[in-house]
């Protein structure tokens, strides 16, 4: 057969057809050895995670702009005191062991009260709210924890001879402004940015909302007695929303001025903080004033809350 004359350029066009060609079956027989199994495919994420589940953000660490701690809280809507009790069953929930030590607190809030609490037996209906209304105030203090822990590290960072970024002036201005403080300085800040004893945060919410079963609780998630004006109670999208509020009131408003003094010279003096003796310093949080301030520390002493000030809640529900 009689060879055919090629020329230069043609010659170049078929030199890289072919490398292309071997480019191809060569791509091709990569994907099929390296083609992904089921086994090596990617979680689905959302379809593991359980209905009320979420990821909430812990403090106000991420105005920083730095990555926020996880955690897994499980936001429960119960329509009856019934459901409500079994499910803290199913958590092995049991107040004489949080009490005691033994055990901590399940992450399980709910959003709101059930509306038939005033059927439940006294005693019933007494464990019942304080079990509803305590992992939602150990998940506040554990907000307001992560904020303090971070000042008090700035604090020694500066008694060390060390100096504060632009990013930890900015987070420090962004607290100031949260707490309504008018310093930006640490230690005042630490006078604001301060745990709600549970013990004093639970007799405030029986007497204000009378168990869990004032209208404002059961229609407003209002269980602290705040007001929206003189004669309208204040709403709440939630328990936690209404928790939240109370403690961020006694931690900013004025008014409390003296109970954020008390307990910063607690903390310094004994190194914890008294649900008891602080009670003393809410003369103004009622117009009933001292006689407000003692029915509080009766409470305290006859259902003994003092021990759920050192409770702590559950790594996962």
């Amino acid at each position: 057969m009689p060879k055919i004359a090629l020329n230069p350029k043609s010659k170049l066009r078929y030199i890289s057809l072919g490398f292309l060609g071997s480019l191809v079956v060569l791509s091709y027989a990569v994907a099929l050895f390296f083609k992904p199994t089921a086994h090596h495919s990617a979680p689905d994420i959302a379809s593991q995670t359980p209905k009320t589940s979420h990821v909430m953000p812990l403090g106000s660490r991420f105005a920083m702009g730095l990555p926020a701690p996880r955690k897994e809280m499980a936001f429960v809507e119960m329509e009856t005191s019934t459901e409500m009790c079994q499910a803290f069953d199913q958590c092995g929930f049991e107040l004489s062991k949080v009490a005691s030590g033994e055990d901590s607190v399940p992450r399980i809030y709910l959003t709101k009260l059930p509306g038939d609490l005033k059927g439940l037996p006294p005693k019933h209906k007494r464990d019942a709210f304080i079990k509803s209304i305590l992992p939602l105030v150990l998940e506040v203090n554990e907000e307001i924890r992560a904020d303090r822990e971070k000042l008090l590290a700035l604090q020694g960072r500066i008694e060390k001879g060390g100096h504060l970024r632009s990013q930890d002036r900015t987070w420090l201005r962004y607290v100031a402004s949260e707490y309504k403080s008018k310093s930006h300085d640490i230690k005042v800040l630490l006078k604001h940015v301060d745990e709600i004893p549970p013990s004093l945060a639970l007799s405030q919410a029986i007497i204000e909302s009378g168990w869990g079963t004032s209208k404002a609780a059961k229609d407003k998630n209002s269980t602290f007695g705040h007001m929206a004006s003189h004669s309208k109670v204040k709403s709440f999208k939630s328990l936690h929303h209404g928790v939240k509020s109370y403690a961020g009131n006694l931690n900013r408003h004025p008014a409390y001025k003296g109970f954020r003094e008390a307990r910063a010279k607690m903390r310094k003096s004994e190194g914890k903080i008294c649900g008891h003796k602080l009670a003393s310093h809410l003369i103004k949080y009622s117009v009933r004033g001292a006689a407000y301030t003692k029915e509080l520390q009766n409470l305290i002493n006859r259902l003994e809350l003092h021990h759920f000030d050192a409770a702590h809640v559950r790594l996962k529900p």
